[in-house]
């Protein structure tokens, strides 16, 4: 398997020897302890992908995911974009807060795994784990 992130949290974590990792490229967000800015969004110009996971910072009311962040707002539109599948991972509270950048509809989602049930949406499946 072969995995790209933006994350540098993800890359410190133990990870598979079997698997190829790549970091993208670009400016460090220390705060968030992730690449951001125009050199994420030219590399993922150029890349596509089966499986794509991301989070979310809150949620519209219309269903649209959206994010506090505009340089993660610009990545999550990309890849989702990419990506021939979509697992969102958000706790609960993220269902209860809005944000300013509307990424993605929840109906491109293919699977939510979340922290507890969540109805009015149309995300295909939903995973809760408690």
């Amino acid at each position: 398997m072969i995995v790209y992130t933006n994350s540098v949290q993800l890359l410190s974590h133990k990870m598979e020897d079997t698997h190829k990792y790549y970091l993208l490229g670009g400016q460090f967000n220390k705060n968030g302890q992730r690449i951001i800015g125009p050199d994420v969004i030219k590399a993922l110009d150029d890349l596509y992908f089966d499986t794509c996971i991301f989070s979310m910072d809150g949620i519209c009311p219309d269903g649209a995911l959206a994010s506090n962040s505009y340089d993660e707002y610009l990545i999550a539109k990309k890849v989702i974009e990419h990506s021939k599948r979509c697992i969102l991972i958000a706790d609960g509270s993220k269902f209860e807060r809005s944000a300013n950048y509307r990424f993605a509809q929840d109906n491109q989602i293919d699977v939510l795994v979340t922290t507890k049930p969540i109805e009015g949406y149309a995300f295909k499946k939903v995973i809760v784990i408690t």
